[in-house]
């Protein structure tokens, strides 16, 4: 019981003068309820923290890959053909946290060689280089030669893609790749 000169709310007076401060009953079926539901918004947020080292989620705003919403699996291992999620070099036409989607086309090992303009691989055409972006920035041609351990050629169907065709781009470094991607839509 609390004496005072006043009475606050939530107090109610009693016959012999004193002011008693009640408190919200909860039953112990009320009680396990909020602990519940407590646990499970804990538990929740627990498991996205712990999928966001593992998974996140991409967008593509371009047409150069059939798609728009992807699942990235991180930390993934690669193999030719997959589609991956990559930061690429700083250069003057993008970001290096900018993240690209592109598919792995060459391996380590593999040979890349231009002939006029057109890049293979292992004697398979990849696609056509240009010079210059189609707002007119100047691009310079990626390396060519024996792709070496680690590294990776990624390109797209796309005839605009901004690829490892590129020196903008050029082969990927394993530590570059974010992980493979699953399209969702």
């Amino acid at each position: 019981r609390i004496k005072t000169g006043d009475e606050p709310q939530g107090c109610h007076h009693h016959d012999d003068g004193e002011s008693v401060m009640r408190l919200v009953s909860i039953n112990k079926q009320q009680l396990s309820r909020i602990i519940l539901v407590l646990g499970l918004a804990g538990a929740c947020v627990a498991l996205l923290m712990l999928a966001a080292r593992f998974i996140s989620i991409g967008i593509n705003v371009t047409d150069s890959l059939p798609g728009k919403i992807f699942v990235i699996v991180k930390h993934s291992h690669v193999n030719k053909g997959d589609i991956i999620a990559f930061y690429p070099p700083d250069s003057h036409l993008h970001q290096a946290q900018d993240m690209l989607i592109k598919q792995i086309v060459g391996i380590p090992g593999d040979a890349v060689w231009q002939q006029d303009s057109v890049y293979f691989i292992n004697d398979e055409q990849v696609g056509f280089a240009f010079e210059t972006t189609r707002k007119g920035l100047k691009l310079e041609p990626g390396p060519k030669g024996t792709i070496p351990e680690a590294h990776y050629f990624v390109a797209t169907s796309h005839p605009y893609s901004f690829d490892s065709r590129y020196q903008e781009i050029g082969w990927i470094n394993h530590n570059q790749i974010i992980g493979r991607v699953i399209t969702l839509w």
